[in-house]
């Protein structure tokens, strides 16, 4: 797994001109594109390629578990169908696949055969494709160095829920694992089981 923001990343956010905190930034940034990959089910971490067993649902139509999908390799549905050709014409070939993006693109992938159907039952197929990032996301790289930036200053005020400043004013902390913004970024890409 590789680090999912840069150290200048996270100083910059920081206003921060110093070295002097690198080793600890760096441990955080670590920690915290685990957390990421691990809150997420995802791994941000490159193009990879999967081979995974889906149980069928009698449709023409199912949702990967990873996306965006680069390409399908293969499609084997049992007992002894296999599909490897992308649809090039339309309407598209009996024994034939195409990928269809919800609006917005980005977001979860559904592949849909033609002239077949993903039969009902348990490990009814398997699909064989490419799919993920080339390079980390804009807003998953700031949700990440947003991470990073509250667990720095977290550091300051470990086990205070509020603080008194003076002339009778008081500083509430909020005790949350990340904020609304990071929940809302990391909510978009989290994995979902394909039903």
């Amino acid at each position: 797994m590789a680090d999912l923001c840069e150290l200048a990343d996270v100083r910059e956010w920081l206003g921060s001109t110093t070295t002097a905190a690198d080793a600890l930034l760096s441990r955080l940034i670590t920690a915290a594109s685990e957390f990421v990959e691990r809150h997420t089910g995802r791994s941000f971490s490159g193009i990879q390629n999967y081979t995974e067993i889906y149980d069928g649902t009698g449709r023409d139509r199912m949702q990967l578990r990873q996306w965006p999908v680069v390409s399908v390799s293969s499609i084997k549905i049992a007992p002894s169908i296999e599909i490897t050709e992308a649809a090039t014409e339309f309407p598209p070939a009996s024994g034939t696949f195409t990928l269809e993006s919800p609006p917005l693109s980005g977001g979860i992938q559904t592949l849909i055969v033609h002239g077949h159907c993903f039969p009902r039952g348990r490990g009814a197929m398997q699909v064989t494709y490419t799919a993920g990032f080339a390079d980390v996301p804009a807003d998953v790289r700031q949700a990440v160095v947003e991470l990073v930036g509250e667990r720095y200053k977290h550091r300051d005020r470990i086990g205070l829920n509020s603080k008194s400043i003076g002339n009778g004013e008081s500083i509430s902390f909020l005790q949350r694992d990340m904020s609304e913004n990071v929940r809302s970024i990391l909510q978009r890409y989290k994995s979902v089981v394909p039903l």
